[in-house]
């Protein structure tokens, strides 16, 4: 299994993606640009 650490990528970045989405929704309905 040669691309194993794309895997690893891929599942790093998705969860790195979705933390990022998370904070920016917080801090636009904070804002109150919602």
């Amino acid at each position: 299994m040669t691309d194993h650490w794309a895997w690893h990528v891929v599942g790093w970045l998705a969860f790195a993606l979705n933390v990022w989405g998370n904070m920016m929704l917080t801090t636009k309905t904070r804002a109150g640009w919602v």
